[in-house]
């Protein structure tokens, strides 16, 4: 009879190489509570992201404080387009002529043009045809 095909012996592990593996597999203890509030339609805290919250009246107004510190992410007035796209885009069409006009990342810079920068943009290319029909 052999014993070579016999099932090794597991070697004995404390407390702390189990509780680190259950972690790493997700059957921790914590890991299964959040799991089950998910199951059971409790949502997690968005301010501490605990399910449930730990501290509700506290979360409410870090949430209300949040709200009203929150900076506007809307300008009532549009900056002006910045001077180095004008000049990627003009690049753009002087190395690759007009073609560059229709590749995507050119056309994604001109839409982030204000209407002055887009003037001047027209005024430019008008140029550099006249100067392309005269060379």
């Amino acid at each position: 009879m052999s014993f070579t095909n016999a099932p090794s012996i597991e070697p004995y592990r404390d407390r702390d190489y189990w509780r680190i593996e259950s972690e790493r597999v997700g059957t921790d203890l914590p890991t299964l509570i959040k799991e089950f509030a998910v199951v059971a339609g409790v949502a997690a805290c968005d301010t501490c992201g605990q399910s449930p919250c730990i501290n509700p009246s506290f979360c409410k107004l870090c949430r209300a404080a949040d709200r009203t510190h929150r900076p506007q992410t809307s300008r009532s007035t549009p900056r002006p387009t910045r001077s180095f796209i004008i000049e990627v885009i003009k690049q753009a069409v002087l190395e690759r002529g007009l073609g560059a006009l229709k590749e995507p990342i050119t056309r994604e810079r001109f839409r982030q043009c204000d209407d002055a920068a887009r003037k001047a943009i027209d005024a430019w290319i008008t140029d550099f045809k006249q100067r392309e029909l005269s060379s």
